[in-house]
């Protein structure tokens, strides 16, 4: 009896485990109408019934006559109740759905179908085929609907006044009479129809149905011969779902009970021991259920990383989606990240656990988070210095620099010197190959002249420029150009000014000091401080008033000035010295002799003496260039090239010589013969400056060449800009010149040129953020370039192409997705996208409304649903193909990493607001003014300390005398706020606060970045490790002891910065002057030790 009992109970656990039940409830698919006009829509509608376990994807089959309808695509089919991702593939009828949770009792998914307009009347079917969804309990596909058939009757309009012909009045020959009516056929358009009755045509959609829905109900009611057939039809026709088991279930299930029985009798007849049994089952069941729980929810690293981008995410739920319904191939690995179920197939189950376990891989964190401690420590600006793949095998990088100005080389050429309008210099000590930033101690923005010290290559002499005047003046520097100091302020308006007129007299060195003494200036007043774009086209900045203007002198090193020549005639001047101490000053006037001893002009050359006043155009001519080897002066007019020497003049030009305003002549001092200068293919457009070189005096000339391949930027033009020159004088074939945004090198003399290395000088546009899902990805857009992208962290770029060269606010979803506002001319613009790299943009015509500063501006993508996206008060849902406005906020800046992944933002009142669902609506957070006598208040940036719950944000309050810039703490947790003081210009007192960043790996560490623009700030960059109690300044710039704080120069001018939060390196955007990194205040290593 207890052998019995025991069998029996071994019976029905197994039983128990091998039977599961399913609902007997029906899926609904609905039509709008049966009968329409050519030229009609139709809508049928899929719902499905309620749900014990939940579902999250759903797959089926549409087949319909394409000679009837117009072609389905993904616009025919519309989504509801939360279901998306729809695929559809056009070419098997499939289509694919999922849902983040459903419990069913719900519509899930309508499809239009159009017929064509020139349909004749007609009778068609439309099949709903092969729906089906995942039994989680059996962990299996389940289909919940095999076919079900749609008649549809098309009639056509324009035989509406015609007799219906036989086929009219009977659309169906088979089908017996009744009396019901199409108008009754239209009330009842749900179709539940026998799905067995179709199987045999389901391979052909257009195949006719011998009765329709309410012919079979008046079978049923009049016949009782095939009652049980059709209630046999009518259980699958209705949408039940199937038990759980096929007809192999059903075979397994029978061979288990004949296995246990045969167990049984072995057990009587005791043939196996009842105890190895009983192991044996338990052994069995137990791994069943270890398979059917811990392999549904295991998955590796990488599994369900579909695209294997390293992340999973809905772009991975997608592609499985296209895979399943054939749009899209996957590869082995593909296929074995997809494999989620881990049965060596890929089906919906997978995705039914890739899109039901998605929520719990986005609640793991995808950084490493863990606190840091900060300690104060000294920085490393390391340049990001751009290039794309073609430059390496040039071996060259550097995108650029902004507009460049002047060239200036010492005796021996181990010190050269590159100045720009608005980004400082560069030097270099490798004659030319690379370079680096020389601005520290450098007031101004840009540089416009040079002067090296002949005996000394440590004691430097520049002239600083801005386009405000009073921000200019005379620099000096000891130490090859690192650290500067301003002994010369002078009221010079202009960033462009290309005339060399600073030289130290060789015959002044002081063997004691070791110095030159005498340092000469002739100052900007009357010359062009802008490039003139044709001769009549006079571009004059500068505000010297005639009793500041003449020649400057300094007898103590460039330490004081004093001006010796209050004269016109000797401002504007290219000065040189010959090596016996002869000053001669050429300008628009002509050619001067100045006695260094009575501090007089001793000698106007008639020769060359022209009247600047005559005409706009006269001033344009005179002496245009100067250069001297030895005692031998070498004079440019736009007639010719002339020697001095001795007193003797000679014109050493022919016919071959290029007279359309040719200028900055430069003499190699090796090999006098050697020459070169520049000239204009259209003295009207000064984007066509060309290069000429010669070899025997100026005998015969060649058009220089350059190599743009070794360029960066797509539209790099060598011809544009005004050139400057330096011949190497350690090595003549060894030339520099300027061309575009670029420094360019030559090894032949001057013949051909490639661009030289070291230097990216790209103007960020507006903010940029790390991309949460790849920081990988970065985009910074640009003004003037459009912007730069990469893929590798920053190692390699690309230039982003489009016809609007200002792009402002940019930001990359992806590699194929980018956006931003773009403008042909400085500032605002609209918002345009592209979906294929950068290959074709797309123009939305939103404008940034609330923002007039596109400094300011700011994208970002949720970190929850990759597919929003914010730019400033506009936000999409679909990742960028449409876009809408957000109620309640102006620009997003930064989220939570962590709890509920929340947004923040501010409003136009100046209120910081967050978002909890993606940006669908905001809360105001800091309800009231950070300032309560201010008038208007907007904030610029605001970062969030994930920790401690805190905003960081830069206020800009508007008052009665003007406008501050102020930073804030705000305490979510307290509701207080607080103001932090942040240094202040050294020079002014003042500063212009443009953004700020917390780093996520230690909260405690703050940035905060500013930028006079019209000066170059002392306070670019600031950073507190206390959460803002205290602060160190990071930047170089106006200060001579900043090796204290940091190994390089670097930090000028922060426009904007981000913090890698892998890392926490800091990314930092310097307005004109590029791009570089600084290292964090701790020592940092991963989990992989790097």
């Amino acid at each position: 009896m207890k052998k019995i009992t025991l069998i029996i109970n071994i019976l029905a656990i197994i039983s128990i485990n091998l039977i599961s039940y399913a609902t007997n409830q029906q899926i609904e698919i609905n039509t709008d109408k049966n009968n329409i006009e050519n030229g009609q829509e139709i809508e049928i509608s899929i719902k499905i019934p309620s749900q014990q376990n939940t579902l999250y994807t759903y797959s089926g089959e549409i087949q319909y006559d394409k000679e009837i309808f117009e072609t389905i695509t993904n616009s025919n089919f519309t989504t509801s109740n939360s279901w998306e991702n729809l695929q559809y593939n056009q070419e098997n009828g499939q289509f694919i759905i999922t849902n983040k949770g459903s419990k069913g009792n719900e519509e899930i998914l309508k499809i239009k179908l159009k017929s064509n307009s020139n349909q004749q009347n007609k009778n068609t079917k439309i099949n709903i085929k092969n729906l089906k969804t995942v039994d989680e309990e059996q962990n299996e596909e389940i289909i919940s609907l095999e076919n079900q058939t749609i008649e549809i009757n098309i009639k056509n309009n324009q035989n509406d006044n015609k007799q219906p012909d036989k086929e009219d009045e009977n659309t169906n020959n088979n089908k017996p009479s009744d009396n019901n009516s199409n108008e009754d056929k239209k009330e009842d358009n749900t179709i539940n129809d026998n799905k067995n009755e179709e199987i045999n045509n389901s391979k052909d959609p257009n195949t006719s149905n011998n009765e329709t829905q309410e012919d079979r109900k008046n079978n049923n009611e009049t016949s009782t011969k095939n009652e049980s057939n059709q209630e046999k039809k009518d259980s699958i026709a209705s949408g039940r779902l199937p038990y759980a088991g096929d007809n192999s279930n059903i075979l397994l299930f029978i061979i288990a009970i004949i296995l246990i029985i045969m167990i049984c009798i072995l057990i009587r007849y005791r043939k196996i021991n009842k105890t190895i049994f009983i192991l044996l089952l338990t052994f069995t069941i137990t791994s069943n259920i270890y398979i059917n729980t811990i392999q549904a929810v295991s998955t590796t690293a990488k599994k369900g990383d579909v695209n294997l981008d390293e992340q999973v995410n809905n772009d991975d739920i997608q592609k499985l989606e296209k895979y399943l319904i054939g749009l899209e191939k996957l590869s082995k690995e593909q296929q074995n990240n997809s494999d989620i179920y881990e049965d060596q197939k890929i089906n919906l189950v997978d995705l039914h656990y890739l899109i039901k376990n998605l929520d719990t891989l986005a609640k793991e964190e995808k950084y490493d988070l863990e606190q840091i401690t900060p300690i104060n420590s000294k920085v490393t600006y390391e340049p990001v210095v751009m290039a794309n793949e073609k430059m390496k095998t040039y071996g060259t990088a550097g995108a650029g620099s902004q507009w460049p100005v002047s060239l200036e080389s010492s005796n021996d050429g181990s010190l050269m010197l590159y100045g720009i309008d608005v980004a400082g210099l560069f030097k270099s000590t490798d004659h030319g190959k690379t370079w680096t930033r020389a601005n520290s101690g450098l007031t101004s923005p840009g540089t416009g002249m040079f002067a090296i010290d002949p005996h000394n290559t440590n004691h430097v002499a520049t002239l600083g420029l801005s386009q405000y005047s009073n921000v200019g003046g005379i620099h000096i520097s000891y130490d090859k150009a690192e650290t500067w100091n301003k002994t010369l302020k002078i009221g010079i308006k202009g960033y462009r000014y290309l005339w060399d007129g600073l030289e130290f007299d060789p015959t002044s060195y002081n063997s004691s000091k070791n110095y030159s003494t005498d340092l000469y200036f002739s100052t900007p007043y009357k010359r062009d401080t802008q490039i003139r774009t044709k001769p009549t086209d006079y571009r004059l900045l500068t505000t010297l008033q005639e009793n500041e203007v003449g020649l400057y002198k300094s007898s103590d090193c460039g330490e004081t000035f004093s001006l010796i020549i209050n004269d016109p005639k000797v401002a504007d001047g290219i000065i040189r010295f010959t090596d016996d101490g002869k000053l001669y000053i050429g300008n628009q006037y002509g050619l001067f002799l100045i006695n260094t001893k009575t501090n007089k002009i001793e000698k106007e050359y008639t020769e060359f003496k022209n009247n600047p006043n005559k005409t706009v155009e006269a001033s344009t001519k005179g002496v245009t260039g100067l250069d001297v080897v030895g005692n031998t002066l070498y004079i440019q007019t736009w007639d010719g090239i002339y020697t001095l020497e001795n007193e003797k003049i000679t014109k050493i030009t022919t016919d071959t010589y290029d007279t359309r305003w040719p200028q900055m002549l430069t003499v190699s001092k090796s090999n006098p013969n050697h020459m070169v200068y520049e000239f204009r293919g259209n003295v009207n457009n000064y984007f066509t400056t060309l290069v000429n070189v010669t070899f025997d005096g100026g005998k015969t000339w060649q058009i220089s060449k350059a190599n743009l391949d070794t360029t960066f930027y797509y539209n790099v033009n060598f011809a544009s800009r005004e050139k400057a020159f330096i011949i190497d004088p350690s090595d003549d074939n060894n030339v520099i010149t300027l061309g575009g945004d670029n420094a360019f090198r030559s090894s032949d003399g001057g013949i051909n040129f490639v661009q030289a290395s070291g230097i990216s000088n790209m103007m960020q546009g507006g903010k940029f953020h790390f991309n949460y899902y790849n920081p990988d990805l970065m985009l910074f857009s640009a003004q003037d370039y459009t912007g730069v992208i990469s893929t590798d962290g920053g190692k390699t770029f690309t230039n982003l192409v489009m016809n609007k060269g200002n792009f402002y606010g940019g930001f990359a979803a992806d590699e194929e997705t980018i956006y931003g506002f773009a403008n042909s001319s400085w500032g605002g613009g609209t918002l345009t996208y592209t979906h294929d790299g950068g290959k074709t943009w797309t123009d939305t015509g939103l404008k940034a409304k609330y923002e007039e500063s596109s400094t300011y501006y700011s994208s970002l993508q949720s970190i929850t649903d990759p597919n929003v996206l914010f730019a400033q008060e506009y936000y999409s849902k679909d990742k960028g193909y449409t876009w809408q406005e957000m109620n309640g906020c102006v620009a997003v800046y930064a989220y939570n990493y962590t709890g509920k992944k929340e947004l923040y933002g501010a409003n136009k009142e100046g209120n910081v607001v967050v978002s909890y669902d993606n940006g669908d609506t905001w809360e105001i957070v800091t309800k009231n003014k950070f300032s309560s006598s201010s008038i208007s208040e907007k904030i610029y940036d605001l970062s969030y300390d994930y920790i401690n719950n805190y905003i960081y944000l830069i206020d800009r309050e508007t008052y009665s005398w003007g406008g501050i810039e102020r930073v804030y703490k705000y305490d979510i947790n307290t509701d207080t706020c607080t103001r932090i003081e942040v240094p202040r210009d050294s020079e002014r007192g003042f500063v212009r606060l443009r953004t700020i960043a917390v780093d996520p790996k230690s909260t405690s560490v703050i940035y905060v970045g500013s930028a006079g623009d019209y000066f170059s700030t002392s306070t670019g960059l600031s950073r507190s490790i206390d959460g803002g109690k205290t602060w160190e300044v990071l930047t170089t710039a106006n200060n001579p002891n900043y090796t204290a704080l940091a190994n390089n120069q670097g930090g000028y001018e922060v426009s904007c910065l981000g913090v890698d939060p892998r890392s926490g390196k800091a990314w930092i955007a310097s307005g004109c002057y590029g791009y570089s990194t600084i290292n964090p205040p701790y020592d940092y290593k991963n989990k992989n030790g790097k």
